[in-house]
């Protein structure tokens, strides 16, 4: 019994740590995103148009954009990132 409460007990640290390190690494550009105008809604029944108009590619390129910096942002931290 006390093995399992020793493996438990490391699974919450490491998930606490695991959400303070993702706070740290994406918070600031996560808040700013959710400020921001944009509009990342891609989904053509909400957007209307035929699904290739140029107001819901713009969207998808934002989103893309969107995307790739926060993996930018993580594999940039990785040396906050314990192994």
């Amino acid at each position: 019994m006390l093995i399992g409460i020793n493996v438990i007990s490391r699974c919450h640290s490491i998930l606490l740590w695991l959400w303070q390190y993702l706070n740290d690494t994406l918070s600031e550009y996560i808040h700013m995103v959710m400020e921001s105008a944009d509009n990342f809604e891609v989904d053509p029944s909400v957007v209307g148009g035929n699904g290739n108009s140029s107001e819901l590619q713009r969207r998808r390129d934002r989103l893309i954009e969107s995307c790739r910096l926060v993996w930018y942002k993580i594999v940039n931290s990785q040396t906050q990132m314990p192994l």
